[in-house]
């Protein structure tokens, strides 16, 4: 697993297009993908739902382009919730999206948060294991729209 070529950093209003377009390249690699972007009002206003709000967007870039995201917001003033985790279909495996998820967590710790959570699709079995090996433990199942999902939870200890 190699991530030395990714470069982690805060999204910037300039990387909102390419933003979107990692979102539906993802989801459509997974079948997921619903054209309806009332679904995805927080990716229209990332300032806002994350930046501006206990909370923060991270991009991942490698090679000039934007391959890697994942969000961070404020469920209580102690638990945090990963959202937007996604990784480009062809940059899979190269431990791209753990690189976003402890970075993410890192700034968990630092807003104050002592618990994540977080939600996947079944179908997403490389995150189910990504999440379940960072230490993510399995606390409820259920659908969001027509998917089944699995939601995890994280006690944050510190460093």
């Amino acid at each position: 697993m190699r991530q030395t070529d990714l470069m982690i950093r805060q999204y910037q209003p300039a990387d909102q297009p390419a933003v979107w377009e990692l979102h539906v390249v993802c989801m459509r690699a997974i079948g997921a993908y619903i054209d309806d972007r009332s679904l995805e009002t927080d990716l229209h206003d990332i300032a806002g739902v994350y930046l501006h709000n206990q909370g923060d967007f991270l991009v991942g870039e490698a090679a000039g382009a934007l391959v890697a995201m994942g969000a961070l917001r404020p469920l209580t003033s102690t638990r945090g919730e990963i959202k937007r985790m996604r990784v480009h279909p062809t940059m899979q495996g190269r431990g791209y999206g753990r690189a976003v998820l402890l970075a993410l967590e890192a700034r968990a710790r630092e807003l104050g948060y002592r618990e994540l959570e977080l939600e996947t699709s079944v179908v997403q079995t490389a995150a189910l294991g990504m999440y379940r090996s960072h230490g993510f433990v399995e606390f409820k199942r259920g659908k969001v729209k027509h998917f089944d999902c699995i939601w995890f939870e994280k006690a944050l200890l510190e460093d």
